[in-house]
């Protein structure tokens, strides 16, 4: 079977999914902290952002080194019906791989939207297919969609909460090419780059550092000042960078694929293939017969 992409929002949600043996997970801590341990005894990571670096490592290892049957028996995930009573209307469920590189659904961002409490459990269902259909009266005119929906379900609900996830794809993607095009430079590059700017700004990033993905809210909230806020979307990215960097140069002395991963493993973890992806191939195998 051929080699295929995903993204890493979809590796972090393998290792939600797999029963991750704890002999992996020592071994990628181990090796994470051992390369940080080479460059400062700063504490630069917050304990959840270093345990993502390991699931991601862990599962990284598994996906290149386990075969399609005992990645089935790893397997833990639940049921879709289980998926399906999630009050979101997009629940991700239906993880997907990509034949392509430049799939745009690999590099888009996506947003999602709360079920409000109001309506019953026995038409989540219902209501989720309604959303989706009228989406864009709301995204027009929410006081036409509320009263709308209201009146068809015959509840008065509470605010729909909406968040906008950056698709991890993209960055993962970018990430990648940025490393793979400096492999000549020095190593650490970007590790002793974080930490120049760590030593420059230590009181603001020890304040708010380890809270980067909060600092929209922050701002809004009136929690950080303005130019806190600019060093830590700057800490951010070097973060994020350092992170790829360390987690890359684990996988290349492992001399694992950082990207593309075995068809046949994805669908032991109940993957699909992606509809564009499909749609892109069929067009280019029409345009060679042409």
């Amino acid at each position: 079977m051929p080699l295929v992409y995903i993204t890493k929002y979809s590796l972090i949600k393998i290792g939600g999914i797999l029963d991750i043996p704890y002999e992996r997970s020592l071994s990628a801590s181990k090796a994470i902290h051992t390369i940080i341990a080479s460059h400062t005894k700063e504490k630069i990571f917050s304990s959840p952002e270093l345990k993502v670096m390991t699931m991601t490592l862990a599962v990284n290892d598994i996906l290149n080194t386990e075969t399609a049957d005992n990645i089935k028996i790893m397997n833990q995930r639940k049921s879709e019906f289980h998926s399906r009573k999630q009050r979101v209307i997009f629940y991700q469920d239906r993880l997907t791989y990509h034949y392509y590189k430049d799939c745009p659904n690999l590099l888009s961002d996506y947003n999602n939207f709360t079920i409000p409490v109001e309506i019953p459990e026995h038409r989540i269902e219902e209501y989720r297919q309604y959303f989706i259909n009228n989406i864009d009266t709301f995204n027009r005119n929410e006081e036409a969609y509320y009263a709308q929906a209201n009146a068809f379900f015959r509840v008065h609900m509470s605010p729909i909460k909406k968040s906008h996830h950056a698709n991890s794809g993209k960055e993962s993607v970018s990430s990648n090419n940025l490393l793979q095009s400096s492999t000549d430079e020095e190593d650490g590059k970007y590790i002793e780059e974080a930490l120049s700017f760590f030593q420059t700004y230590k009181k603001t990033i020890n304040k708010y550092g380890y809270a980067s993905h909060l600092k929209e809210k922050l701002l809004q909230e009136n929690k950080m000042s303005i130019e806190d806020y600019k060093i830590i979307t700057a800490w951010h990215i070097l973060k994020t960078n350092t992170k790829s960097e360390i987690i890359s140069k684990i996988i290349k002395i492992n001399q694992h694929s950082e990207q593309l991963f075995s068809e046949e493993v994805m669908i032991a973890l109940g993957f699909h293939g992606c509809a564009t992806c499909k749609t892109l191939n069929e067009k280019s195998i029409n345009k060679a017969l042409i």
